[in-house]
């Protein structure tokens, strides 16, 4: 067997993806919305680091209102701190202050705190806000009183980035994490209220209920989150690898009662999968849930994930959600340019469950990966973190695909064992986890694990705009009948404007008789010229045929393999109940295969079963005639007929029923 991956993307998997919307999709409506309050930056003091939030909520509905009283306490990072200020929306009314807080003043969404003394760096200030009204109706969603089948009395929030200000005064900055919080949510009875954490307890009082949620990991403003309503409630249990166990949690609208035993198991599977690459759950001692609200796609809050809806088929969406509680909750971006540490990680986590699980047909490992990937290509043009001017450039679909693309070539640069120690390390790290992070600090983990420089790697993946353009020219040269060898001489140029990549990369090069050979590359001039030594004479080259760089390659040698199809595979060969066979063509028109016995009689034609985006076509042959009958067993050729050419290809496909 030739030691080639090749992409085997089938129909199925089209149709998977078709029917598990990926979560960038989900969130393409939250764009405009992160990008409208992206606008918004923090306006809270800098000389307080937040360490504990008690949010006192009551929820009324005919007519809807929130009012609440929010106990906030801060350390002071200078001496002589006498006020300072939090974020908190205009369209809510402060009733009072107390506890340290002697005076306010609230405009312009900042709510300024004069203190009844001056404290120095280290003290502990605790204040205290009373307030009420109506959370401004944006359409946005920060805080939405919404229906939920058709009952008026459904409250949900997704504060990210800012929108935490929206329903509680907080310094609403995504580095400044509290070490603790508690959540008291007095709603109408009938009602169940969820919000982060650990349920401590329900109080029930004559017509109302208070539902008390207590977060004992740090968690910052905008992972904070309420989901009310007449939810259906199904809870079970998981079990962590070290034998303890926490609660298992899914809210569902009552339409949707019936699939939450479904999505139950199929969140403990991806609990099985995720910890098994990353570590344990960061969040054990307290729970996982999913909760059903109105918003079309998912928000990773802590420990309960928002979803819109709850039924089989959205597989891949809970997977990145739960993939957030690593990467995003327990390890959150210290700023909006970093989102890639949130969404990049997330959406890379679905391809390794479609490795670990297997994507649309395909069994688990390295093509089902492979085809998840390459239903993530992204090749607009833009950076993932260097243009802060533009919020457009921070919240889009390149934070997620590029984003996911940039650790998929990472791993083909570090190799498995590395690259997955250096993400385990990552996301376990003592120094990290339950903190706000930036890139340098992923970069140095990954770089202390791989034992070199990673510096140009992050620098041209986050920083420049595209990808490589390759543009390859080759030529053999006989080096003697005596000894069989043949020189390779290969150029390869970069044609894209932006600064020059500098990547190791895969050449694999085909002969006609012999297997593929794979030889490593450094590419990282502008023009850079190889002369490799082969055993035969090639008939096509690929470089990086298994796609681990984003890149477009061009082949301009014209080469001596026949026009339009350079590459053939098929597997498995031999077979006996059917074999793939894989077509390279790149130009237009759509191929057919042609399969003749020995004699050269026309035994079937195939048409593609599907086609990638890297130009491979995917015939299935069931080793039966047109009519339906098996054939003979014994050697069949393959002719590729396209644009009214018939093109023979060199492999054979051997049958033995």
């Amino acid at each position: 067997m030739k030691p080639v991956t090749s992409l085997l993307l089938l129909l199925t998997a089209i149709s998977a993806l078709a029917q598990n919307t990926p979560p960038g999709e989900h969130k393409d409506g939250l764009f405009p919305r992160l990008a409208k309050r992206a606008g918004g930056q923090s306006q809270a003091s800098t000389t307080i680091d937040a360490q504990y939030y008690r949010l006192e909520l009551y929820i009324r509905f005919n007519p809807n209102r929130l009012d609440g009283r929010v106990t906030a306490r801060f350390v002071s990072r200078t001496d002589n701190l006498s006020s300072f200020d939090l974020d908190f929306s205009d369209a809510l009314e402060v009733n009072s202050v107390g506890a340290a807080a002697a005076d306010f003043t609230h405009k312009a969404d900042r709510l300024s705190l004069t203190l009844k003394k001056s404290y120095n760096r280290g003290d502990t200030v605790t204040v205290s806000i009373s307030y009420g009204g109506v959370p401004a109706a944006d359409g946005f969603g920060s805080f939405s009183f919404d229906s939920m089948d058709g009952d008026p009395r459904h409250v949900w929030t997704l504060s990210e980035p800012y929108g935490a200000r929206d329903w509680w005064p907080c310094k609403d900055y995504p580095a400044d994490k509290a070490d603790s919080a508690d959540i008291i949510i007095n709603v109408p009875s009938g009602l169940k209220a969820v919000s982060n954490g650990t349920l401590r307890y329900v109080l029930v009082n004559d017509s109302s209920d208070a539902w008390h949620w207590q977060v004992r990991y740090p968690i910052t403003t905008y992972l904070i989150s309420l989901a009310i309503g007449p939810y259906e409630h199904l809870s079970g249990v998981y079990t962590h690898g070290d034998g303890s166990v926490m609660p298992l949690d899914i809210y569902a609208y009552p339409s949707r009662a019936a699939q939450m035993e479904e999505v139950l198991n199929q969140t403990r599977d991806q609990l099985d999968v995720l910890s098994g690459l990353f570590g344990p759950y960061p969040f054990k001692k307290e729970k996982y849930g999913l909760a059903q609200f109105g918003w079309g796609g998912g928000m990773e809050h802590q420990t309960i994930t928002s979803v819109g809806d709850i039924r089989s088929g959205l597989t891949y969406l809970y997977v990145h959600e739960l993939g957030h509680q690593w990467f995003g909750d327990a390890l959150t971006c210290a700023s909006w340019t970093d989102i890639w540490l949130n969404e990049g990680f997330a959406t890379y986590s679905e391809a390794l469950y479609a490795e670990q699980r297997g994507f649309g047909g395909l069994p688990p490992g390295r093509e089902a990966y492979h085809a998840y990937m390459g239903s993530k290509l992204y090749y607009s043009e833009g950076t993932i973190t260097r243009d802060t001017s533009s919020v457009g450039s921070i919240f889009n679909r390149i934070v997620y695909n590029k984003g996911a693309w940039v650790l998929h070539m990472l791993r083909g640069v570090m190799g498995d064992s590395l690259f997955f120690k250096a993400l385990r390390r990552y996301a376990q790290d003592p120094e990290l986890i339950y903190t706000s992070v930036r890139t340098r600090y992923l970069r140095t983990v990954f770089e202390d694990v791989y034992g070199q420089s990673l510096e140009t790697f992050f620098d041209q993946w986050l920083n420049y705009s595209l990808y490589p353009f390759y543009e390859i020219k080759w030529e053999t040269v006989p080096e003697g009948s005596a000894t069989g060898l043949f020189s390779l001489l290969l150029t390869i140029n970069q044609q894209q404007q932006q600064p020059v990549y500098d990547m190791p990369m895969t050449l694999s090069v085909h002969f006609i008789d012999r297997p593929d050979t794979l030889i490593r590359l450094r590419n990282n001039q502008r023009r850079q010229s190889y002369t490799l030594m082969l055993p035969a004479e090639p008939v096509s080259l690929e470089l990086d045929p298994d796609n681990w760089i984003l890149k477009n390659v061009r082949d301009i040698s014209g080469g001596v393999y026949q026009p339009g199809i350079s590459h053939t595979t098929i597997y498995p060969n031999p077979f006996s109940r059917q074999t793939t066979i894989r077509l390279r063509y790149w130009d237009s028109g759509k191929p057919l295969l042609k399969i003749h016995d020995i004699r050269g009689r026309l035994v079937r034609t195939l048409q593609p079963r599907t086609s990638t985006l890297f130009h491979d076509y995917y015939f299935v042959w069931d080793g039966k005639n047109e009519r339906g009958i098996r054939a003979a067993s014994g050697m069949y050729l393959l002719m590729a007929a396209v644009r009214g050419e018939h093109i023979p290809l060199r492999s054979k496909a051997l049958f033995i029923p």
